[in-house]
């Protein structure tokens, strides 16, 4: 009897072997995808492609977040309760089956970039805005999956799922929320409404958008009307976020960031804040970091 068992749990072991040596080499495939679509991104955004049709944005939302989004997805690396890392990590779609077939349809790669994963900030009143989940502990920013922003007019037809949350997320991205053990408990989707305000735009220090790149954390803009302004690529700073070259305004409950390429004078960033009225007031320190910024220049 010892034998058969000692002869199952080598045959089990062998499995499991076998198992994470094929989930190893489908993932190393489906980032090269990733990096494939990353490198035809940077040739289309190359000097005298882009052509904005507007003035650099001047405004973020304010925006209302759907827990209605009914996509499952898993970080690659294990989500520790306190957050982890400054560089992020990579996320999969797991389900559901009818959303992966569509995106498989349309050869569009399971993965996204995740932000690195940290504490709620937000108070009681402004998670119950913002849908978050009342287990929720820690969350993280995901970005749109890989290859979103180049996809053809023909594809998006064709990807549009019924759940209109699930599309704005795979389309936009979306905040994810963990429990203390670092479960996966809800995605919320972004869409133009109320709960979730922002204050700027404030410039963008050149050191910072430098230090975001030199960690992977910026992405390609894949929202029409903010690609429309001239965006190249965007990312999100984490609350209490540090830099060697410090923003001109406090980051309480995180910003994102623009990336407009160039001599990076249009570069800008809008923070999180926790109500209307604290973003109209915050209107005028906007406008004084601007004029800071060009004495600055001159």
């Amino acid at each position: 009897a010892n034998e058969t068992h000692l002869k199952a749990q080598g045959e089990t072991f062998n499995l499991v072997i076998e198992y994470r040596t094929m989930a190893s080499e489908r993932e190393q495939q489906l980032l090269a995808r990733v990096r494939a679509l990353e490198t035809e991104l940077e040739l289309a955004q190359e000097p005298g492609r882009m052509k904005p049709t507007s003035k650099p944005l001047e405004s973020l939302g304010p925006l209302s977040t759907s827990r209605s989004v009914k996509v499952r997805l898993c970080p690659l690396e294990p989500v520790t309760p306190g957050g982890a890392g400054v560089n992020g990590t990579m996320y999969e779609l797991t389900g559901p089956t009818k959303l992966l077939k569509t995106l498989a349809q349309v050869d569009l790669p399971t993965l996204g970039s995740l932000s690195p994963i940290r504490p709620i900030t937000l108070p009681q009143d402004a998670r119950k805005l913002a849908n978050i989940h009342d287990d929720a502990v820690t969350f993280a920013w995901a970005y749109p999956l890989a290859g979103v922003a180049q996809m053809t007019a023909e594809q998006a037809a064709i990807m549009t799922p019924e759940n209109v949350a699930a599309h704005s997320f795979i389309s936009f991205g979306g905040f994810v929320y963990f429990d203390g053990n670092g479960n996966f408990l809800q995605l919320n989707a972004l869409d133009p409404g109320t709960g979730l305000y922002f204050s700027g735009p404030y410039p963008l220090p050149a050191a910072v958008k430098a230090e975001l790149k030199a960690m992977g954390r910026v992405q390609p803009v894949s929202a029409g009307p903010i690609r429309d302004t001239g965006a190249l690529n965007f990312a999100w700073i984490f609350p209490e976020e540090e830099f060697k070259t410090k923003l001109p305004t406090p980051n309480t409950d995180g910003c994102f960031a623009y990336d407009y390429g160039g001599d990076g004078s249009n570069d800008r960033y809008f923070t999180v804040v926790r109500t209307p009225e604290e973003a109209s007031k915050m209107a005028d320190e906007a406008a004084a970091q601007w004029t800071l910024k060009t004495e600055n220049v001159l």
